[in-house]
């Protein structure tokens, strides 16, 4: 089990307290994202970057499915069970597919990096 801090932290074995402290951070923006891996060789991972959108993959060829209008504290809920072995996470949110297949070169984080491109976009757009 690794959590990656994106941008620039990895924390190997990490505990209760360094997840929640990441999700925490990525729903205050203090950081882009937070990426929990479960298996790094398969590509089994749950990633969120705050603005209640959280995503999890389930092998290396996908796909990737995503939750909305998720809460802090259901985020902190999902990876916290997540990183237990659980899997009724799966019921505490609506889950769809979000990306169909990955390819050979894709990673956790650049879905991630979509949203808050696209978001940030908004934001720039808005404000004028």
């Amino acid at each position: 089990m690794r959590l990656d801090i994106i941008p620039d932290r990895q924390i190997e074995n990490p505990g209760q307290e360094d997840i929640v402290a990441a999700i925490r951070q990525a729903y205050a923006e203090e950081i882009d994202a937070a990426i929990l891996l479960s298996d790094i060789e398969n590509n089994q991972f749950m990633q969120t970057a705050g603005g209640g959108h959280v995503e999890y993959c389930v092998g290396p060829k996908g796909p990737i499915y995503a939750a909305d209008d998720i809460s802090l504290e259901l985020a902190i809920q999902l990876f916290s069970a997540y990183a237990r072995g659980e899997t009724g996470w799966k019921t505490q949110a609506t889950w769809e597919v979000y990306i169909d297949s990955l390819g050979p070169a894709r990673e956790p984080r650049h879905s991630i990096g979509m949203v808050r491109r696209i978001r940030d976009s908004i934001a720039a757009w808005l404000k004028g």
